[in-house]
């Protein structure tokens, strides 16, 4: 609620009543949807969404557009009407079309940033039962629950804390976390700042230790984060794509050619007695032939569409630089538990008063399965053990129409339904315990404890971990109800039953208690923590995915290294990753504990030999994925634990597994796989290898295209000068070459590559290189580029001039050169967008948008040729069917990939120019690449070379 109501100075129950909530029960469903309608979503504001009219009037500060308006007014001024309302004509198509594209890519990314809102989760207690709720569905008077690790999901008033402090340094005000309590404030200091608010949380502040609750107050743009944001939202930046950008800047470049060409031909055909207004024209047609127009707009359009092929398959794109980034990835970190297995955890076997059993059944339904009969009578504390896995858990297990499933942590939920399986009901435990104290799991303890108060007033102390860990406080051990010595013989015989749970697979907690003499006045963990009883082992196997296997071989074979983390002892990673090859045996794993032993100038050699970590910590992981990032490789880190923040803030892709995962590392990442699959991210990296694919074809076809019409301009130019006759241009062909250059821009260029940018994606894309970052263009795709604006133009020149000769029609042969030029790039369009699998008649069939534009484009040209109001508006004539075949051999000889062959061939003499200068035994990055790419399919491999 947004009235003034001074929170923090008022009592719990006063801010109940306030909101009209129920501390215990929370809302209804019902309440809360109605509190939704009046409040509305619980999101921060975002940039309000680009007015099409502003994208619209963006597009006049192109730099063609000035040119075509000073061309248009030269043309009126030479009473050159068809030609200047042509212009006009074409311009305002591509203003249109252009405007299209990039309406289309912001409304894409704007909705790509609405669902990235609504899919992350915070645990909220509704109708009597803590469940999860989308973030942007809370209202004020929810009750929410939080613990270390999740992110404030909006403003509230505490009602309960256990050891809680929260992290308000985006405020500004502090920089230490702050310890949180539940007590009003002085009504006379209303106007506390917000790091004073100590019975207050506030949404986008993080939970640093403990956990708590609160009643919402306020949501969305009422937040405190909200309004502070409100006055620099809209003047912030809209990030851009990193090719994008990098494109933009070599486009300023050709820019500056087409320019300074432009001045050339101007200069010197006016030298050479060519009137200053016909010159200025064919110098204007050189500039907008040289200039690619339309290539940002499609480029941007194959990004978007890849970033919404990650949408349409559970992955939720948070920031669309980091997804860009995968195309570039060349390490893919992941964790191993509920990433790389199923995520479905069960209890398979305990260990309790001296005997191991098994326990039956799959999932989280208690009913499947069980013990073994008279598990109680044989192993009296195995009720004390399932108590202790119950009550030292945060996690709900619940029964829904959907079936069984669990609000919290899957392991947890594990250790619920095994006690649920054995009889104890965590629920009914809750009526006798009292919990009076949380410790939550810490990686360097490697424990969690809870303090409870009995109905009776006996206090205790339970304890979950690693074996180790609860072993170094456990003095003693009870078996059959009684309290024994744990002596070394006991743990070692713990220990080598550890080892034999491992070697299953299965991780293992252990559990240890002691009842405390009485209730602690002050809460020490190292005070508390010790001197315990250990009870007993759990074994918990998750399976892997039954894909994992395929995407570690797919990630290898397009030259990816993967790289396991777990928090399993190395006997339990080797059984896991033996399977997938990724390990033969335990010198191929290293553990958190061998890695504190190195320095971290060790690291370089580390990453180069290992690729499983095990039994490692948070600072583990950030060290590995530097050590990769200061290797120059490009990583991607999957976590699904808070502590996984900063190795995915370290990560160039941080990918956080499940949107129901901890806050804070879905907050520190790039992306969300809703399904938590290594599969699904590993087929994300080939998603968008497909659409820098995708942008790699339309950046060939598109400066090809131009340069092809550049040289052909310069060319004609050059020969009509010195080869006065039979080829000299008339004045109406002169002032037409602005039109031809806009008709092929326009039909031959920007719609081809706008449907190349739909080109389909398939699992062949996962066998090129990662590109590198931000960039399509290496030395031999240039040199491709250039050959090929070469042989087209040489070859248009040959039609011209053979035109020239039959004809004597200088206007028949600008006719038959403009259709060549519109020909030839047509059919070169099938040849960018060609998939490495692909057949020569599937290469024309697989994407049908472009053979659709592709026909569009060669029907409307045959209806200007042949239709005589058209021909006499372009300036042109039809051309005979008998001059028809040498048109469509040159556009065939155009289709072949001669570009290719003459590249590769170039390319490697002077790479081998470059090898024979380097000292012996010194192996080029050219020689590498020509070692490991077969010369067979020089037309896909060759462009899969990374930057050099």
């Amino acid at each position: 609620m947004s009235s003034p109501f001074l929170w923090h100075t008022q009592d719990i129950h006063s801010v109940a009543h306030e909101l009209n909530t129920d501390l215990e029960h929370g809302l209804s469903n019902k309440e809360a949807l109605s509190r939704l309608g009046t409040y509305g979503l619980n999101r921060l504001p975002h940039r309000s969404r680009i007015p099409w009219i502003n994208i619209l009037l963006r597009q006049q500060i192109s730099l063609m557009i000035p040119v075509m308006l000073i061309a248009v007014i030269i043309l009126f001024l030479n009473q050159m009407l068809s030609a200047a309302l042509l212009i006009i004509a074409f311009m305002i198509v591509s203003v249109i079309f252009s405007s299209l594209q990039e309406i289309n890519s912001e409304r894409l990314l704007q909705n790509l940033r609405e669902i990235a809102d609504d899919s992350t989760y915070a645990k909220v207690v509704r109708n009597n039962n803590l469940t999860l709720v989308k973030i942007s569905d809370l209202v004020p008077g929810d009750i929410i629950y939080f613990e270390a690790g999740d992110e404030i999901p909006a403003d509230g008033r505490l009602t309960e804390v256990q050891n809680l402090t929260i992290d308000e340094s985006i405020f500004g005000e502090a920089i230490e976390p702050f310890e949180k309590n539940t007590d009003p404030l002085d009504e006379d200091m209303s106007l506390y700042p917000i790091h004073l608010r100590t019975n207050m949380v506030f949404m986008g502040t993080m939970v640093a230790r403990g956990n708590g609750m609160a009643i919402v107050t306020a949501t969305g743009e009422q937040t405190q984060i909200a309004q502070m944001l409100a006055q620099s939202i809209n003047s912030q930046k809209e990030k851009q794509w990193l090719l994008e950008s990098n494109l933009s800047k070599n486009g300023l470049l050709f820019a500056i050619v087409g320019i300074i060409g432009f001045a050339l031909l101007w200069v010197i055909l006016a030298r050479l007695g060519m009137s200053l207004s016909a010159s200025a024209i064919v110098g204007m047609g050189f500039l907008m032939a040289l200039y690619p127009m339309g290539l940002i707009e499609a480029v941007r359009t194959a990004l978007a569409f890849g970033v919404k092929k990650l949408s349409d398959h559970q992955i939720i794109v948070r920031d669309i630089v980091g997804a860009e980034s995968l195309a570039n990835v060349t390490v893919i970190c992941s964790n191993k538990t509920g990433i790389m297995t199923q995520n479905l955890v069960a209890v398979r076997r305990l260990f309790v008063d001296g005997g191991i059993m098994n326990v039956e059944g799959d999932g989280y339904d208690p009913s499947s399965g069980g013990f073994p009969e008279d598990a109680d009578e044989d192993n009296p504390d195995l009720s004390l053990l399932l108590s202790i896995a119950a009550i030292c858990n945060n996690t709900e297990v619940k029964d829904t129409s959907e079936g069984w499933n669990i609000v919290g942590d899957p392991v947890e939920g594990a250790l619920i339904v095994a006690a649920m399986k054995g009889g104890v009901n965590k629920d009914e435990l809750l009526l006798t315990l009292n919990k009076l104290c949380e410790f939550p799991f810490d990686p360097e303890r490697k424990r969690m404890s809870v303090v409870c108060k009995a109905t009776n007033g006996e206090v205790f102390i339970f304890t979950k971990g690693s074996l180790e860990s609860v072993m170094a406080i456990c003095p003693d051990v009870q078996l059959h109800g009684h309290v024994e010595p744990l002596n070394i013989g006991r743990y070692n015989a713990l220990r080598a039953i550890d080892q034999s749970f491992a070697k299953s697979s299965m991780s293992n907690i252990a559990f240890a208690y002691r009842q405390l003499d009485i209730e602690p006045e002050h809460y020490n963990v190292e005070e508390l923590e010790r001197d315990l009883i250990f009870v007993g082992l759990i074994g918990i196997l998750d399976s892997p995915r039954t894909d994992v296997k395929t995407s570690i071989e797919r990630c290898v074979s397009g030259s990816i290294k993967p790289v396991i983390f777990t928090d399993d002892q190395i006997d339990t990673t080797l059984a896991f990753s033996k399977p997938l090859g990724m390990a033969r045996e335990e010198e191929d794993i290293i553990s958190g504990e061998d890695m504190d032993l190195k320095d971290e100038r060790d690291d370089q050699k580390l990453i180069r030999e290992i690729s499983v970590f095990a039994d490692i910590l948070p600072e583990h992981k950030v060290r590995i994925v530097r050590a990769f990032n200061e290797n120059k490789e490009i990583t991607a880190m999957i976590g699904n634990q808070g502590g996984d923040a900063d190795a995915i803030r370290e990560a160039n892709v941080g990918i956080a597994a499940n949107p129901t995962n901890p806050s804070v590392t879905i907050s520190a990442s790039d992306l969300v796989l809703g399904d938590s699959s290594f599969a699904t991210a590993v087929n994300a990296i080939q998603w968008m290898r497909g659409a820098y694919n995708n942008a790699k074809g339309i950046v060939r076809y598109s400066l090809s295209a131009s340069l092809s019409m550049a040289i052909t301009i310069i060319i004609i130019m050059l020969v009509s000068i010195f080869w006065k006759s039979p080829l000299p241009l008339s004045s109406s062909s002169l002032y037409s070459i602005l039109a031809y250059v806009l008709w092929i821009n326009i039909f031959a260029i920007a719609l081809p590559a706008f449907a190349m940018s739909l080109n389909p994606t398939t699992d062949e894309l996962m066998r090129i290189k990662p590109f590198p970052v931000g960039s399509v263009l290496n030395r031999e795709l240039i040199l491709k580029i250039f050959l090929r604006g070469l042989i087209t133009a040489v070859l248009t020149f040959i039609i011209y001039a053979f035109s020239m000769v039959i004809s004597n029609n200088q206007l028949y042969s600008v006719t038959a050169v403009v259709t060549v030029l519109l020909l030839s790039q047509l059919a070169f369009s099938f040849r960018c967008r060609r998939m490495p699998e692909e057949n020569l008649i599937r290469s024309f069939i697989a994407n049908k948008i472009l053979l659709a534009l592709v026909l569009l484009g060669i029907l409307l040209h045959l209806l200007i040729l042949y239709i005589s109001p058209l021909n006499s508006l372009f300036n042109m004539e039809p051309i005979s069917y008998l001059h028809w075949i040498p048109i469509l051999i040159v556009s065939v000889v155009c289709f072949l990939p001669l570009d290719d062959l003459l590249s590769s061939r170039l390319y490697k003499y002077i790479s081998g120019k470059e090898k024979s200068s380097e000292p012996e035994g010194i192996i080029s990055k050219s020689e590498e690449w020509d070692e490991e790419t077969p010369e067979a399919n020089d037309e896909w491999e060759d462009e899969d070379e990374t930057e050099d």
